[in-house]
This record gives C-alpha cells, structure tokens and sequence, in this order.
C-alpha cells in the first residue's frame, strides 16, 4: 500500500463499479475484514448523478476500483481524509 499522489484523478468517470463476479476478486475475504459492497452515487464531469458500487466499512474507509486496475482507499478520520492504492485489492483490507 502506498500513499496516492495529490494528482491522481479520483473522479467516477475514472471508476469502475465492483463486480464480485470479476476473476480479480475471487478469493477475496472483504467481509472478515468489515467490509461490504455499497451503492454510492456521485457526480461525474458532466454533472450527472452516476450509481458505483463500492466497498466500505463503519470506520470511515471506502475503496474504488478505478479504471487503471488501482485500487484506492480513502480513509476518513477526524475530518482528515487520506488516499492511498495499491494493485491488490489484499494489501488495502486492514
């Protein structure tokens, strides 16, 4: 896991929305880890309200598969928020 850039682009036209049925997510025990799938919407560059299915847990972290084949967790704390990716789903479920 490493922190992300300031400069990487987090926007939902970037994203993929998680598909479990996806052979890079076979054998992935997000839900020992607190984890579960969530609907979010988010506006996209065109203003657009746009449905993405997520993972994220009660404390405040939420992460994205984006179209790079990153994955981005963002982590909320005491109004901070933080970012950081890895290629491995794996490496960002603790």
């Amino acid at each position: 896991m490493k922190e992300l850039s300031d400069d990487y682009d987090i926007t939902v036209d970037n994203m993929f929305s998680i598909d479990l049925s996806a052979p890079i997510f076979w054998g992935t025990d997000y839900e020992s880890k607190g984890y579960s799938l969530k609907e979010s919407k988010f506006y996209n560059s065109k203003n657009v309200l746009t449905p993405m299915t997520i993972l994220s847990n009660n404390k405040g972290k939420q992460i994205f598969w984006m179209k790079d084949t990153k994955f981005i967790l963002e982590v909320e704390k005491e109004g901070e928020v933080e970012y950081f990716y890895s290629e491995k789903l794996k490496d960002l479920l603790s």
